[in-house]
């Protein structure tokens, strides 16, 4: 575990040194790019869950309305974390614009997601169903 830390810090370091940040800093940008991957967990599980209990008529809400629902929070979720990440990295003076793209990447692939998790709610439903 502790090498595990310090290989860790070690990176850190070396990501401080090439933007010429203190280490406050670079651990809050780092910190922002890991609570982004947590969020953008978020809308996939409300489909898996809730598309679930709305196909099996346990819930009274509309199997499209938790599919809109979870598309619409992961569109606002991705643009809500780039320009929360925008604003943290003009505060802490990095103009690297990496951790942007990242973003971006990453809400895109959690749309697809979301779209495979739907299309294997809808053939499943259909399976049983028939």
């Amino acid at each position: 575990m502790e090498r595990v830390i310090s290989l860790a810090r070690s990176e850190i370091q070396k990501y401080m040194c090439l933007n010429n940040l203190p280490m406050s800093q670079s651990i809050a940008t780092i910190a922002v790019l890991i609570i982004s991957i947590i969020i953008f967990l978020i809308p996939v599980t409300f489909q898996l869950v809730v598309g679930y209990r709305s196909l099996r008529k346990k819930i009274k809400m509309k199997y499209w309305l938790v599919c809109t629902t979870s598309m619409l929070s992961q569109i606002l979720l991705t643009i809500s974390l780039l320009l929360l990440m925008i604003h943290n990295m003009k505060k802490s003076g990095i103009r690297d614009g990496l951790g942007g793209l990242f973003l971006e990447y990453e809400g895109i692939l959690m749309i697809g997601i979301i779209l495979i998790v739907i299309s294997i709610q809808l053939m499943i439903n259909k399976k049983n169903e028939g």
